[in-house]
């Protein structure tokens, strides 16, 4: 069947659509990779954010500096990856 299709192109077709074939898997591979980096940083993102609700649980809201600091950057992380997602972010009110 294969050689049917091929016999059907010239070599110069041929060799642009292996050409063609081989960009599109090339590209296809970064976007795995990014995806891939992604759902990593998804996952430390998680794993922090349960650290933070963990923390504010057992004390109510959190009371150290570090604390505070870590809940600052954590609320940034997730605006700037609501931005990097496409996300609408909404300001909530205190």
């Amino acid at each position: 069947m294969i050689d049917v299709l091929l016999s059907v192109f010239s070599d110069t077709e041929v060799e642009k659509l292996k050409k063609a074939v081989e960009s599109l898997m090339a590209a296809n591979e970064e976007k795995e990779r990014h995806i891939e980096e992604l759902r990593r940083t998804m996952r430390k993102y998680r794993r922090v954010e349960e650290m933070i609700a963990t923390s504010q649980g057992r004390k109510g809201k959190p009371e150290t500096g570090q604390e505070r600091l870590l809940c600052s950057h954590l609320a940034t992380v997730k605006i700037l990856g609501d931005i990097f997602m496409g996300r609408t972010i909404e300001k909530q009110s205190n």
